[in-house]
């Protein structure tokens, strides 16, 4: 059965679900080593359980804008479409995902402990801003621009798509895409600025890699929440993280 790939990140759904509770992930210097392995044994069994049960309230408007009805829909099975990528590349994402996660948790519970701030180190900025760009660039139309014919593409991108294309002897648009989701994802950004920028460029199209330094040096990111607790936010289809 082809595997179901997310664009919009299962941890992040998982947020909106009306019924997950996150399991607490034993921390190591608590426990005997014994003890620390059956703990985490059940840690993972816990965290497989509640991540299958966890359900999202949707809006169905398959009969009509007019006639959008609420209704329940897997976090598993919500966002996302059947083999977006290849295993290799789900891989790297699944583990960039687990690291922006784990900040993003820690940045959750100090927030609802009353913390004032959240201090990060470079490292955990780094990652967060290449998750949050690497996850717009994964999101459901630039797969779709990509899943295109070289002559359905949109003309302005059509010449230099092409020309990638000839110049790395790519058969297709959609793997000048993964070629490029992927050195997103593989960019070592300890180096220094000129350093990952040409290195980007070099193994990623071009006009994309750019856009993407453009953000990890000007962009900012904003984690935001409601001013009422019974207020919610929507989270719509065609919605991303990245401003």
């Amino acid at each position: 059965m082809p595997q179901y790939q997310h664009y919009v990140p299962n941890f992040i759904l998982r947020q909106f679900s009306t019924n997950y509770v996150r399991p607490q992930e034993p921390k190591r210097e608590n426990y005997a080593d014994e003890q620390f392995i059956v703990d985490k044994k059940k840690f993972e069994k816990a965290k497989k359980k509640e991540n299958k049960k966890a359900k999202v309230n949707i809006v169905n408007f398959k009969d009509g804008f007019a006639k959008g009805r609420i209704e329940e829909s897997r976090c598993n099975n919500t966002f996302g479409r059947p083999v977006m990528y290849n295993d290799d590349i789900e891989a790297k994402l699944s583990r960039l995902e687990n690291q922006a996660s784990e900040i993003i948790y820690a940045i959750d519970a100090d927030f609802i402990r009353g913390a004032e701030e959240t201090k990060l180190s470079e490292t955990q900025k780094s990652i967060l801003l290449k998750f949050f760009i690497t996850m717009f660039y994964r999101n459901r139309d630039t797969s779709d621009m990509f899943g295109r014919d070289w002559h359905d593409l949109d003309l302005d991108d059509r010449e230099p798509i092409y020309d990638y294309m000839v110049e790395n002897g790519i058969s297709t648009p959609r793997d000048v895409w993964l070629k490029t989701l992927e050195a997103f994802i593989d960019i070592d950004l300890s180096q220094p600025q000129d350093v990952y920028s040409g290195w980007l460029i070099e193994n990623g199209f071009p006009d994309h890699a750019r856009g993407f330094c453009e953000q990890l040096c000007d962009g900012t990111f904003y984690i935001c929440t409601p001013n009422d607790n019974k207020d919610e936010f929507v989270l719509t289809q065609n919605v991303y993280i990245f401003a």
